[in-house]
Order: structure tokens, then C-alpha cells, then sequence
């Protein structure tokens, strides 16, 4: 019998093993072409004939093998690995002779790719109008390790007067992303924009200038304002109309009105209200007048204008007959602590005031000659703020609270405002012909009340001092407006006496003018007639 032995490598199988590799360290860096290092690390063999060692590597999809001599080495480092690509390694042990073992177990790895940074697109340079946004500009952008949705943008702008970095927004979603720009009100020029897009830790950026230029100032605008209709001495309601502007915000815009015939309607009788693009006009026709003006509405933003006009019609309502019934307050009927005081700067001397809160009233007994709308006047004494305000009742009524003080005017000289209930508005009252009566009850203490006027012309304003030393009970005056501009001041007197007006075109005049001649009374009242130039402030008085 023969025995067959294999004479070059029987020392393969008896005494060399496989070998298994025991580390794969990741110790890379990049080369060149991003290309990269690997070190692998084995066991040595434990037959005594090895010599060396060789370490192969495959790219498994090119299919193509390679060898490093490790020589007596357990680790070897393979260069120019490519990134992304996937590589086999294996180790033989081979002895003097050259002869090789079988391979060891293979090990597979992925070399990484390097961390890119993101990419953008070109963004090219813009134009805009003054106050004009741009639309929408479309940009991309990638990256070969994150996601296109997870790239962060960010932005810059180099004049930030001109675009604030909050003007600049960002749209769109994935690659496809859009960046919107809003110049800064009113302003021009340029500015360099910048878009940066990042993956956490890279960035690319990409940058553009801007150009707003300015455009012409354009006129305001104004809506269209309908024809209106009042009766006579009736004012309007407040007329709605709205502005705007391009360029100036509503709110600093500026109306102004004109009227056609201002003997109907006085430019002082057109009043604006309302705030920002909503505003109103209400016009007032003059007493007793009827007829038409046209109302021109013009708004302004300071160097353009734009108009409206409309044709205001006044009719007649009747003949109507203005009223002033002045009162002295002492004349009421009192019920304590409500009490009469001296003071030589109120009319006649003497005033009313309370001495407690909330305790005390004046009740006064008013004839009205016509029916009408009217409003009621007080010459008060309110020095500070717990000294300005009564509770006031009309024929029996709820009362309400009337604040003496008018927009924080507290003032330690007597002066005239009119009953409200709001602090703003004038309260009317809707007298029939015959006798009504008002109480005054005491709210704040020492709130002192001279003199009442009870007038049913909705833009006369108080400038009358009634002075009487002797005067009967109840005193009623009135002064009738003559629309050719005389007044009459009547008041009540003493058959026999004689009386001298006098009047001062100023309150803060010390002297007063005498009305020649003086007036011997022949009746129960006596009258003297004037006629006005401006306004002017009257006393009467009973001479000895």
C-alpha cells in the first residue's frame, strides 16, 4: 500500500490555523480625492514557522483584490480607501518558504464619507419700489449628509435701517426654499442681504444686494362723502368717512373743512373726530340760518392733498327764539348745610356752597318761554379735585353727577362750564313751555356755585356778569342776541331805581366801561341794549 503525502505545504494542515482578525481600529483620516486610511489588527499565529503576514482588501463592487506585506507585524494600515465604498480584508500567515495559509475569516467595512458642507444657490441681485415688498424669491439647497427639510437658514442684512432683519422671510420647505424682503417705511437705498444655510456644524452662504428705490410721493385719499340734510339749528350726526395713504400712516394724517357760504355754515362749525383712516366730520349750521354750502373735506400728508365735497341743505324748522335765563344761585331754595357765602369777585357778592358732603341742596324753579332743547350753564368756584362736582336732578329725576372741572382744569378764579354727566359732553334737556325746576346736592363739600344760565342755543358760551345790590326774589335775567349783532340784557328791577350796565371786553380787566345813559326802571324789569363787537362781559348795577 502507498502512501501519497503532499511534500510542499503538509505543515498547513497540521499545524497553521485560520486566524481571526480581533480588532478593526477606525483610526482614518482623509487623503487626497477624499480618500482615507484604515488599521487592522490580528492574532498572531501560534505555528512557529510563520514568518510574516499578509493583509488583503477587496472592493467588493469593482471586484478587484489587493495585498499588504505586514511582515512579522500583527497590524497593518491600508491607504486610499475611498469613501462610501465597501471593502473585504482578510489575513494569511505564510513561512520561509513563501507558502501562505488558508485565509482568515473576512471582515467587511464601509469606509464614511466626509462631512460636506451644505450647498445654496445663487441668489441674484433685486430691485424694489419704496414701501414695496418683493415677491417671493426661489432658491435651493442640499447637502449629501442631512436631509434638504433639516438645513437651518439664517440671514443677515448690512444695512438694517433700510431692510431690519425681522423684513426678511423665509418660505418654501425641502430643497425648494423662498426668501421674501419688506424695505423699511419710507426708506431707500441699498443693502447687502445674506442667506446662510447649515447642516448643524457646516454652512454655505450666499449673498445679494437690494435696491429700493423711491417712487414719487403720492396724494391721499379720501372716500366719498354723500349730500346731507338738517333742519334748521340742528346739527348733523358725526359723518363717517375714511383716509389713507400710501406713503403716512393714517394716523398722522391731517383733515382740514371749507365751506361755500360760511355765514350757513362757519368753518369753526365743521368739526373732525374719529382716530387713524375711520374718522367723522359733524357740522353745525349758524344760528337761524337756512339754505346750502357746499363742505369741502381735504386730507393732507403734509405736501399732498386729496378732497371731498358735499352739498350740506339746511331747512327751515319754524322760527326759533333763543333763550338765556341767568340766575343767581343764592336765589335757590336752600336746605342745609347748603348755605350762602361772600366773595367780592362772584356776581352780586355772594355765592353758594356746602359745608358737608353729600348733604344739603339748591332747588331752583326755572319758567322756560319756549319749548325747546336746552342746556344749563354754571359759574362755579372748583380751586382742586375734592372740591368739583355736584349731583343734579331735572324735574324729579335720576340724579346724575356733574363735574364742575372740564379736562383738569381746576382753577382758584370762578369760571363757567356747562352740566354733564360724562365729563366731556354737555347734557340737554327737553323743556316744554312752563315751569321745570333743578336741584344741586351737595357731593363734595365747598364746591361753590355763583350764577346759572339756561339757554337753548346749543353754541352760545357765557360771557355775562350779573351784578343787582338789591335785588328781589327769585332774580331772573336773560339776555337776547339780536341777529344783527345787539344784544339786550334784561333784568328784573325796582320801579323807581335806577340801574347802570357796564361791561369789559376781557374777564381779566380790572376796569369796567359804562353804557350811557343809565336806566330808571319803570316796571318790574328794565332792559339796555348793546351792540357787540367780540365778546363782552356785563354787570348791572342798582345806584342809590
Amino acid at each position: 500500500m502507498n502512501t501519497v503525502h503532499n511534500s510542499r505545504r503538509p505543515w498547513l494542515t497540521t499545524r497553521f490555523f485560520i486566524f481571526g482578525l480581533t480588532a478593526l481600529v477606525l483610526a482614518w483620516s482623509p487623503l487626497a480625492q477624499a480618500a482615507q486610511n484604515v488599521t487592522l489588527a490580528w492574532d498572531r499565529s501560534a505555528d512557529a514557522t510563520a514568518t510574516g503576514y499578509k493583509l488583503y482588501f477587496t472592493d467588493v463592487a469593482a471586484g478587484t483584490t489587493s495585498a499588504n506585506n505586514a511582515g512579522n507585524m500583527n497590524s497593518n494600515t491600508v491607504s486610499g480607501l475611498l469613501e462610501t465604498k465597501t471593502y473585504s480584508f482578510n489575513v494569511v500567515a505564510y513561512n520561509a518558504s513563501g507558502v501562505e495559509s488558508v485565509p482568515s475569516n473576512p471582515i467587511s467595512y464601509t469606509v464614511p464619507g466626509l462631512n460636506a458642507a451644505p450647498t445654496i444657490s445663487g441668489i441674484a441681485d433685486l430691485s424694489t419700489s419704496q414701501n414695496t415688498a418683493t415677491t417671493p424669491i426661489p432658491f435651493t439647497v442640499g447637502d449629501a449628509q442631512t436631509a434638504a427639510g433639516s438645513l437651518i437658514l439664517s440671514r443677515t442684512s448690512s444695512n438694517p435701517t433700510l431692510v431690519p432683519v425681522a423684513n426678511i422671510v423665509f418660505g418654501g420647505s425641502g430643497a425648494n426654499r423662498t426668501v421674501s424682503l419688506t424695505p423699511a417705511l419710507n426708506q431707500t437705498g441699498t443693502s447687502t442681504i445674506t442667506v446662510t444655510v447649515s447642516d448643524g456644524s457646516l454652512t454655505a452662504s450666499d449673498s445679494f444686494v437690494l435696491t429700493v428705490s423711491s417712487t414719487a410721493n403720492t396724494a391721499p385719499t379720501i372716500s366719498s362723502i354723500a349730500d346731507q340734510t338738517t333742519t334748521q339749528n340742528t346739527a348733523t350726526a358725526p359723518i363717517a368717512f375714511t383716509v389713507g395713504d400710501t406713503q403716512t400712516a393714517a394716523g398722522s394724517l391731517l383733515v382740514s373743512g371749507a365751506s361755500s357760504n360760511p355765514t350757513l355754515v362757519p368753518v369753526g362749525n365743521i368739526v373732525f373726530g374719529g382716530s387713524g383712516a375711520n374718522r367723522t366730520a359733524t357740522v353745525t349750521p349758524a344760528l337761524n340760518q337756512t339754505g346750502t354750502a357746499t363742505i369741502t373735506v381735504t386730507v393732507s400728508d403734509g405736501s399732498v392733498t386729496a378732497s371731498d365735497s358735499f352739498v350740506l341743505t339746511v331747512n327751515p324748522a319754524g322760527a326759533f327764539t333763543p333763550v338765556y335765563l341767568a340766575i343767581e344761585a343764592e336765589s335757590a331754595t336752600l336746605v342745609s348745610p347748603m348755605a350762602i357765602s361772600s366773595d367780592a369777585n362772584a356776581a352780586g357778592g355772594k355765592y353758594i356752597a356746602p359745608t358737608a358732603d353729600n348733604s344739603g341742596t339748591a332747588t331752583y324753579t326755572i319758567n322756560i318761554p319756549v319749548a325747546g332743547t336746552y342746556s344749563v350753564w354754571c359759574k362755579v368756584l372748583s380751586p382742586n379735585m375734592s372740591q368739583d362736582s355736584f349731583f343734579v336732578s331735572v324735574d324729579g329725576g335720576t340724579e346724575f353727577i356733574y363735574s364742575t372741572v372740564l379736562n383738569g382744569g381746576w382753577s382758584s378764579a370762578w369760571q363757567w362750564t356747562f352740566v354733564n354727566a360724562d365729563m366731556v359732553n354737555r347734557s340737554v334737556f327737553n323743556f316744554s313751555a312752563g315751569q321745570h325746576s333743578i336741584q344741586f346736592r351737595s357731593r363734595e363739600a365747598y364746591t361753590a356755585l355763583d350764577q346759572l344760565l339756561v339757554t337753548n342755543d346749543p353754541s352760545y358760551v357765557p360771557d355775562v356778569i350779573f351784578t343787582i345790590t338789591t335785588p328781589p326774589t327769585p332774580l331772573t335775567s336773560s339776555i337776547a342776541l339780536d341777529p344783527a349783532g345787539f344784544i339786550t340784557v334784561t333784568w328784573p328791577a325796582v320801579p323807581g331805581k335806577t340801574y347802570r350796565v357796564s361791561y369789559k371786553n376781557n374777564f381779566t380787566d380790572t376796569a369796567w366801561t359804562s353804557l350811557q345813559p343809565d336806566v330808571t326802571a319803570d316796571s318790574s324789569t328794565a332792559s339796555h341794549s348793546d351792540y357787540v363787537v367780540g365778546n363782552r362781559f356785563y354787570q348791572v348795577i342798582e345806584l342809590p
